[in-house]
């Protein structure tokens, strides 16, 4: 194989590898994103009506410190722990996870 035949190969692979870190870290942000929206909302949702970490997690039957760390954006949630906790808050799943303005 001649020497441009190899550069050319190496900058292809070198094109790969930048395109899937690139894309590794959107997908990254993107679920931080949403993380931190959803977050943000169910505290917000949570202190609205009035209630501590602890009776949210009750209701929800989830163990009080799973629903700080929910709040905190440290967790991944479940789509099931998610509609635990809207359904807890008698709030739609989707208003969680919905941008306010």
């Amino acid at each position: 194989m001649s020497i441009s035949r190899r550069a050319a190969v190496v900058r292809c692979d070198v094109l790969l590898i930048v395109g899937r870190l690139i894309s590794g870290r959107l997908l990254n942000s993107l679920s931080m994103m949403v993380t931190d929206v959803y977050a943000r909302n169910l505290r917000k949702e949570r202190l609205a009506k009035g209630l501590s970490q602890e009776a949210l997690a009750d209701k929800a039957g989830l163990h009080r410190t799973y629903v700080g760390s929910v709040e905190r954006g440290e967790r991944n949630i479940t789509l099931v722990n998610a509609e635990k906790l809207a359904h807890a808050l008698d709030i739609e799943l989707a208003d969680l996870v919905r941008r306010k303005r």
